[in-house]
């Protein structure tokens, strides 16, 4: 008797059957790379003591605790066990080359990370100022802002959480020919107002009008006492300041207004070069705070952490809705669907908006009557957020990204680790595209 076997089936609950034996023990044996943490970080020790307006005879007391910087592969930091908490305000960062086409992707990393960033902040989002997006770029329980580019390049975004009140300071965000930048404010009773901050400087333009521009904001915030936080892509790599002035010059002026660089290891890494050319600055220290490089395959840059635990933030409380199906009638429903009037709409003078607003509104309200909507429960809550993202999706993720970090580690990568590496990427996208359709 011929056994059949589902194929659709087994790649679920076996990730890896598409892997021949030189893949599979290839991924078995391959390490946790330590060359990745060996890249030369940015000494910040240094940068501060050469602040004119610090008190050098008591240097260390102007120094916080040692800003604890560092890789993490999405596997370790779930092994952190972080839990929302009031009492925490955290950011994550990337330069993602094009929202449009890599939303699915930043929706995949965030869910692999199971944590509720506040902050998301996107740079070289490709937003036109003319055209704008060219797809819906929302996120589930965010609100969207952004700051488009002049050119094909550019453009930066911040997804800010609903459960905050947040709101967009329009007398900040600036698109320039140069650089873009895109600021919110969070009201905050509990404490200090937070700005947030995301920016992209073109790697072609002058860094000193860039310098010039930010150091004109800082100084109108200085009489606003604010928390402030700037993330984003510079093109400034802070690893050469020592002897590149530019860099220097960016670096020393952020640190005059007490903003320091909470990732201090290369964000982007290369063959030929490693580079800290993103980062997320803040004005406020704290001892526990979680920061570094999230070691993910998003883009050619690798995303950014921030997580402090010395901001009380307020929180609104936020209700999910669904349709309730337990006493649909289908019957019922389509015979009084088809005895609505449409008179109203097609009988009047108003313009295609209005009677498509009218048509939205009498079918909305048709609609509620029959299948009304409930507030979900918290497990119910949890239960709809990213469906599409399986446990085997998350394994081939979490393989993706180790092997991801070995291509990393070499000068020179092993072509089949490149293959074994394109594989898994392939796999996790197409399993999400069969999913979400």
């Amino acid at each position: 008797m011929e056994v059949w076997f589902c194929k659709t089936c087994i790649t679920d609950i076996f990730p890896f059957t598409s892997l021949d034996e030189f893949e599979f023990d290839t991924l078995l044996h391959s390490e946790r790379p330590s060359d990745i943490e060996l890249l030369p970080p940015l000494d910040i020790m240094s940068k501060i003591s050469g602040l004119s307006n610090l008190d050098n005879s008591g240097i260390e007391s102007n120094i916080p605790n040692p800003i604890n910087s560092m890789y993490y592969y999405p596997s370790d930091f779930q092994k952190l066990n972080l839990s929302s908490s009031s009492t925490y305000f955290s950011l994550f960062h990337i330069n993602l080359n094009s929202l449009d086409a890599h939303l699915d992707d930043l929706q995949s990393t965030l869910a692999s990370l199971n944590f509720p960033f506040h902050i998301i902040g996107i740079s070289q989002t490709r937003e036109n100022y003319s055209t704008g997006f060219k797809m819906n770029n929302n996120l589930d329980g965010f609100t969207l802002f952004s700051q488009p580019s002049r050119s094909a390049a550019g453009g930066v975004a911040i997804y800010a959480s609903k459960s905050l009140n947040a709101f967009e300071r329009t007398d900040l965000s600036t698109t320039d020919d140069d650089f873009e930048t895109v600021w919110v404010e969070i009201n905050n009773t509990k404490a200090k107002n937070i700005l947030c901050c995301c920016a992209y400087r073109h790697p072609s333009s002058n860094p000193v009008r860039f310098k010039e521009h930010l150091e004109s904001i800082l100084s109108q915030l200085t009489r606003e006492n604010k928390n402030i936080f700037i993330m984003g892509d510079f093109n400034i790599n802070l690893l050469s300041s020592e002897s590149h002035p530019e860099s220097n010059d960016f670096i020393l002026m952020l640190n005059s207004f007490f903003l320091l660089p909470y990732i201090l290891q290369p964000t982007r890494i290369t063959e030929r070069s490693a580079t800290l050319i993103d980062n997320i600055f803040a004005n406020t220290y704290s001892m526990n705070a979680i920061s570094g490089n999230l070691v993910s395959k998003i883009s050619d840059h690798l995303p950014q952490l921030l997580i402090v635990d010395n901001i009380k933030v307020n929180y609104k409380i936020l209700n999910y809705y669904k349709n309730d199906y337990t006493k649909f009638d289908e019957d019922k429903f389509i015979n009084e669907f088809s005895a609505i009037n449409w008179e109203n709409i097609s009988n009047t003078d108003l313009d295609a908006n209005s009677k498509f607003n009218i048509f939205y509104d009498q079918i909305s309200q048709f609609i509620n009557s029959h299948v009304p909507r409930r507030k979900l429960s918290k497990r119910e809550i949890k239960l709809s957020t990213k469906p599409w993202i399986t446990k085997e999706i998350l394994a081939k993720m979490q393989y993706r990204d180790k092997v991801y970090s070995q291509v990393l580690k070499c000068n020179q990568p092993d072509p089949n680790m490149i293959l074994l590496y394109k594989k898994f990427r392939n796999s996790v996208v197409k399993d999400i595209k069969v999913k979400l359709s």
